[in-house]
């Protein structure tokens, strides 16, 4: 598998003799390859444990705009018959009083005396409201040392847990395959449109393509790396010209010329 990376990326025309790969060797290279993807994930969980400035700073914004300000309080470790909010910020919503979750979205939800993550209503972990310095927490404060008091409690919480670099690890990945596959399948299309001297069936087209396409996802590899992704068009840029340049390096022979 990794002979067929780096044949891949650094002699692009010599990917046409995978071609004839089992269908279970090309699909091991479909899975695996979008794996790169979570090294920076991985990088950063290493070097800065714990959830990022950006989403902390995407949580506050969300709980200042749509939780600050109900009629809700904490006192004395319990929470009083609050008025019902929410908040969402990345795979999370945030819940105050009683309502219904949403089943897309891990819940952060302020119970009578805990605050509780939740995934499909079961519960993943709790803390009580002493343990996260909210014993006594006024939700109409809307100063900037009492939000940064809830918010920093929830990062807190959601630090000890440790889940959120798993669901960012799996949502990573997820989405790469998907844009793994469907760049492969658009290259096979736009090849069969273009490039139509070169007799091939569409298996084997897409088996080329798959190959191919694994420099787009080294590309985007290194854009996130270096905080580029601003110019994430070059992905499909060089992905476009490496097929371009192993098929124009594919000679046909026409039938009976070899006798």
């Amino acid at each position: 598998m990794l002979e067929r990376i780096r044949t891949s990326l650094t002699k692009p025309p010599l990917a046409v003799f995978f071609i004839r790969d089992s269908w279970g060797k090309v699909v091991r290279h479909l899975f695996f390859v979008p794996l790169l993807l979570l090294l920076p994930l991985i990088l950063t969980a290493v070097i800065r444990p714990g959830m990022d400035p950006e989403r902390y700073q995407s949580m506050k914004a969300a709980v200042t705009k749509d939780i600050i300000g109900i009629d809700a309080r904490i006192d004395s470790g319990v929470l009083n018959d609050p008025e019902p909010a929410n908040a969402d910020f990345a795979y999370y919503t945030i819940y105050v009083g009683e309502q219904e979750q949403s089943f897309s979205s891990l819940a952060v939800v302020f119970e009578d005396e805990n605050l509780v993550l939740m995934a499909n209503r079961i519960v993943i972990e709790s803390a009580s409201y002493e343990e996260l310095g909210l014993l006594d927490f006024d939700f109409e404060d809307p100063t900037d040392a009492e939000i940064s008091r809830l918010t920093l409690s929830i990062k807190s919480f959601l630090d000890d847990v440790g889940l959120l670099l798993f669901v960012d690890l799996n949502y990573t990945y997820i989405i790469g395959l998907i844009d793994y596959v469907l760049m492969t399948l658009f290259m096979t299309l736009v090849m069969m449109l273009f490039i139509y001297h070169v007799e091939l069936p569409f298996k084997h087209r897409f088996k080329l393509a798959v190959y191919l396409t694994t420099v787009y996802v080294v590309v985007e590899l290194l854009l996130v790396l270096f905080d580029l992704s601003v110019i994430g068009f070059i992905s499909i840029l060089v992905t476009y010209i490496y097929h371009v340049w192993a098929y124009r390096s594919i000679h046909v022979i026409p039938k009976g010329a070899v006798k």
